[in-house]
């Protein structure tokens, strides 16, 4: 007895930590508990939701596959296991799953949120708008042989979604450096599982000093313990010459609302000798709230006078403004070797929708 009202009360405290957002403790208490009792599926239900609510959702998979070994007709664990299908963007796996509960016990609790989450996935497969956003950005470039100028920007862009997080974007900036470049950009991303898939492109027409064309691709490669490998390939030409980069990096998501990224970056071409550089950023996402990010690099950037080292720091916040508007505020400041420093700010409002 004084055995059960201990495992009783891990129980509840790793419920506790759960509600809380503190899943590295609730997944050490669950997996103590395991070491005692390790063919209670109950325990691997509860793990399972600790890591799929970590961002883990091929371990909690895999684990709330074990719990169904254990219990096959345990409703809690079927409707777990609908969940994390559901989550993984298995739709027809999932409303199969639920469906064995729902045969049986059509009123279990956890059913009509389950039904009504799978139709509102089911509805985000249909090709829609997902978002449109316009922003304008202010810059001051200061020269060593020159007077100091002032650049200026103008972006629009509009998102579409279709299927299981697939996602395209079309952006539109118009740049004022004195010459005037328009250069229109897209990017394709496709989802695989846990991992992404993207293709870029963009073309500038009449190019002054941005690439006339470029087309890239890459992939996020979602890994354990909300670690993903970040890979990158883009080649662009410019009116002085063609350059190809390459970019890898990882992505860790230290909290669930936290993650930071690093990457190397690396350059061929161009004509100069600045080959390798690198950047690391910091993203802040809470729930209904305002977002932050702060970025510091340095890197091989070319432009139309070659390629010269970059150094740059920028931050921003989008706030939220409620019916899906957020606002986007942002600074940045870059050092361009042997070019120009430049310090702007841009101002943005997003429209997001549709998921």
């Amino acid at each position: 007895m004084a055995q059960d009202v201990a495992a009783a009360e891990d129980i509840a405290a790793a419920q506790s930590a759960f509600a809380s957002g503190d899943f590295d403790r609730a997944k050490v208490i669950l997996q103590e508990l395991l070491l005692a009792s390790p063919k209670d599926a109950d325990l691997w239900r509860r793990l399972a939701a600790v890591e799929a609510a970590a961002g883990d959702l091929l371990a909690a998979q895999q684990t709330i596959d074990r719990a169904l070994q254990l219990a096959p007709d345990d409703p809690d664990v079927q409707l777990g296991r609908a969940n994390i299908l559901l989550w993984r963007g298995k739709l027809t796996e999932a409303q199969a799953q639920a469906a064995v509960v729902a045969q049986k016990r059509p009123d279990y609790p956890g059913l009509a949120e389950f039904a009504a989450a799978a139709a509102a996935r089911d509805a985000s497969r249909q090709l829609r708008i997902r978002s449109v956003s316009a922003g304008t950005t202010v810059s001051r470039a200061d020269f060593s042989l020159a007077e100091g100028v002032t650049w200026t920007a103008q972006q629009a862009a509009l998102g579409v979604g279709w299927g299981e997080n697939s996602r395209a974007t079309l952006e539109i900036e118009r740049e004022d450096r004195g010459l005037i470049d328009t250069r229109v950009a897209g990017r394709l991303d496709f989802a695989a599982g846990p991992h992404r898939v993207f293709l870029t492109g963009s073309i500038t027409p009449d190019a002054d000093f941005r690439e006339s064309w470029s087309l890239g691709t890459g992939a996020e490669v979602g890994l354990t313990d909300g670690t993903e490998l970040l890979l990158g390939l883009r080649y662009a030409d410019y009116r002085f010459d063609d350059v190809a980069i390459v970019r890898l990096g990882l992505r860790q998501r230290v909290t669930p609302w936290l993650s930071v990224t690093g990457e190397t970056i690396q350059l061929f071409g161009g004509g100069e000798d600045y080959r390798l550089g690198g950047s690391l950023r910091a993203d802040l996402s809470p729930i209904n709230a305002p977002s932050f990010f702060i970025i510091a690099a340095s890197y091989p950037d070319a432009e139309v006078d070659g390629t010269r080292q970059l150094r740059s720091l920028a931050a921003g916040t989008a706030i939220p403004l409620g019916d899906g508007f957020s606002l986007r505020l942002a600074g940045e400041y870059e050092d361009r070797k042997d070019s120009y420093e430049r310090v702007g700010a841009n101002i943005g409002l997003v429209w997001s929708f549709g998921g």
